[in-house]
């Protein structure tokens, strides 16, 4: 199975930290997540270095925040990043263009769309549904008796 795996380089945990229930701790020594996420059939996205919100940043930190994240993950997984996810699904009107300009051709959001159009802007993908939204099942469903092959 194929899949997308957002992730934050500047927020990897020490390797010599134990996990624990604090939301920093419970990310993924840099090794581990190398050692999932480098399988060809995974793409890695940028999320963000640190998981900030876009719209309260300047476009020079905007742009930071990706540019350095998409760097970073290219050298830990050794393969081009094309795309990203918007922390918390959040963006300011610029942000778009200063992603194409870092080199990034697509950027998810958060807001489910329960359909399965392909996005008029790619910077502003707006997904079917999240993870944990209740219609994932009948939205499966739906989209394998659409699409069957």
């Amino acid at each position: 199975m194929r899949g997308t795996f957002n992730l934050n380089s500047g927020m990897f945990r020490p390797e010599d930290r134990p996990k624990s229930k604090t939301a920093f701790c419970r990310r993924l020594p840099e090794q581990e997540a190398k050692a999932l996420y480098s399988a060809s059939h995974v793409e890695v996205a940028a999320h963000g270095r640190l998981h900030q919100h876009m719209e309260c940043l300047t476009d020079a930190q905007q742009a930071y925040e990706f540019s350095a994240d998409k760097a970073a993950l290219e050298q830990l997984f050794g393969k081009l990043v094309y795309g990203g996810a918007y922390a918390y699904g959040t963006y300011a009107p610029q942000t778009p263009s200063l992603l194409t300009a870092g080199g990034l051709s697509h950027c998810r959001t958060v807001q489910s769309t329960r359909d399965f159009r392909l996005p008029e802007n790619f910077l502003t993908w707006h997904p079917t549904c999240r993870h944990a939204d209740p219609e994932l099942e009948a939205l499966t469903e739906r989209f394998l008796i659409l699409f069957p092959d």
